[in-house]
């Protein structure tokens, strides 16, 4: 009896773990399917309205290629303002939820908008990709789910068409001589819809060349900050209107 019982549970212990194989490929069978018919365009709107939402402190850093030169920003990012370094020109930089950008002065060490500085190319740079993919949600519908092999993340392609990039008037100060494109590749976590990585990369349509490519990495910070303003600013802030 003792060994007919220890037969059976033998049996039956063969017998459940191909059982729950078999669930765990179904469970990751109907997940990708819920992904594909939900539509990569329907998840980067999801994430995109939920990473605006969120009111907490992220880490960002900003990095662009350009064919003759390299420029990269390490800071915070938190409801639309932006604080950090530029370290390669020792460039503290602020921006405002107003859009506007201040830059600690290197010779007097005073905070004074870009402008003053001659720097209001910095304006671009520091765009938001949120409020840039918010602008062309309309082109949602025809975002792509690109092959990520190995990777825990899910990689959505959206092109952008030179007609989009000249009503959103984003890019304007590089050379419009040439008809050229934005690929913009989102890089999200579906469990969480928190988008890790944005990558803007500006293609010459005749040649398929890159002209460009600036990147914004995401993370969760580990600090817990209110504010990012530098106090220096918030004083200027009170006594000038922005």
């Amino acid at each position: 009896m003792f060994l007919l019982e220890k037969k059976i549970a033998l049996e039956w212990k063969k017998g459940i773990v191909p059982l729950l194989l078999l669930l765990v490929a179904i469970s990751g069978y109907l997940n990708f399917m819920l992904f594909n018919n939900t539509g990569p365009g329907r998840i980067l709107g999801a994430a995109l309205q939920k990473m605006e939402q969120t009111e907490g402190l992220f880490t960002l850093e900003i990095q662009e290629k350009g064919q003759t030169y390299n420029l990269n920003f390490k800071g915070h990012y938190k409801n639309r303002e932006i604080y950090g370094h530029i370290p390669a020109y020792e460039l503290e930089v602020y921006k405002h939820t107003s859009g506007v950008i201040f830059v600690k002065d290197l010779k007097d060490n005073l905070w004074k908008k870009a402008p003053a500085l001659k720097l209001q190319s910095l304006q671009e740079y520091f765009v938001s990709p949120f409020e840039l993919l918010a602008t062309w949600s309309h082109l949602f519908s025809s975002a792509q789910l690109i092959n990520n092999p190995g990777g825990r993340e899910k990689v959505i392609l959206l092109h952008v068409p030179a007609a989009e990039l000249a009503k959103t008037g984003f890019l304007q100060s590089h050379p419009q001589s040439c008809p050229s494109e934005l690929q913009c590749l989102v890089n999200l976590d579906t469990d969480n819809l928190f988008i890790n990585r944005i990558v803007l990369s500006l293609q010459n349509s005749k040649s398929r060349g890159s002209i460009f490519s600036r990147t914004f990495s995401f993370s969760r910070s580990p600090e817990d900050a209110d504010e990012i303003m530098p106090e220096e600013i918030e004083k200027l802030c009170k006594d000038a209107v922005l």
